[in-house]
């Protein structure tokens, strides 16, 4: 009976091991980080010529294309250009997407920041006479101002790495940017010391199943 339990645990570990490690290697887009903003809202449908900027924005590392989740009012999606500013109001990086994307969100390529940057105002502009509708939330105020003037509301914006990445690879950058949302003494050794525990957890959840 003991043998046949050993057995079958020991499939099913080898399984999960298989599915773990497959979907580690599985290579895509990644992103280097979001302003944690539901896309739940239309807040602005944006037309050409006027600019849409956001303040207070943080910018991660390694972000390579700013990307804003959007609908366009009917015909080809039109062209975007964004611009990023310090609080100073120097300029940090500028990007144009042509038009032509897809339904749902907007990606606009800028050179990459090799550094996290804070206190960022991110403005948009729509070229010709295209119109887009921007989501986000509608009710937090001093975030936004359009042709100059304030507006409520703050958009969804997502930060995205460079090229195709397998999750494998991005293991040192996760447990980095781990160590930077917990305290002051944490780490990176912090990220693999907690994966630590959980994996030796499972080895005494193992160990006592088959006893």
């Amino acid at each position: 009976m003991r043998r046949a339990r050993a057995v079958v645990v020991g499939v099913l570990v080898a399984a999960l091991l298989v599915v773990a490690v497959r979907a580690l290697l599985v290579e895509g887009e990644r992103y280097a980080g979001t302003n944690s903003i539901p896309a739940n809202q239309v807040v602005v449908e944006l037309p050409g010529g006027p600019r849409l900027c956001q303040k207070g924005e943080l910018v991660p590392a390694d972000t390579a294309a700013v990307e804003f989740a959007q609908a366009t009012s009917g015909g080809r999606a039109p062209g975007l250009s964004v611009e990023l500013r310090d609080e100073d109001g120097r300029v940090l990086a500028r990007g144009a997407n042509p038009g032509g994307y897809g339904p749902t969100v907007v990606a606009v390529k800028i050179p990459v920041q090799r550094e996290e940057r804070s206190g960022v105002e991110l403005c948009l502009r729509v070229a010709g006479g295209g119109r887009l509708q921007l989501y986000g939330l509608t009710t937090p105020e001093g975030k936004l101002t359009l042709a100059g003037k304030d507006r409520p509301g703050v958009l969804r914006v997502g930060y995205k790495r460079p090229g195709s990445e397998s999750w494998l690879a991005l293991l040192p950058t996760i447990a980095d940017r781990f160590a930077v949302a917990k305290t002051r003494i944490a780490g990176p050794w912090t990220f693999w010391f907690v994966w630590g525990l959980l994996l030796l957890a499972a080895g005494i959840g193992i160990r006592t199943v088959l006893r």
